[in-house]
């Protein structure tokens, strides 16, 4: 078998090409709060 592996580059994309917006911001459409974290809910994206 041929080929080439190459380690140079980060295995995963960032999360925010997975979630399609920037995760600095926070502005989800709900939220759940829970003693040691919150769930943020967000509508869904179309990308285009």
């Amino acid at each position: 078998m041929d080929g080439v592996i190459d380690n140079s580059g980060s295995a995963l994309p960032p999360l925010n090409y997975i979630l399609g917006r920037e995760m600095e911001h926070s502005y989800g459409d709900y939220y759940e709060d829970f003693p040691h974290n919150r769930i943020i809910f967000f509508l869904k994206t179309h990308w285009t």
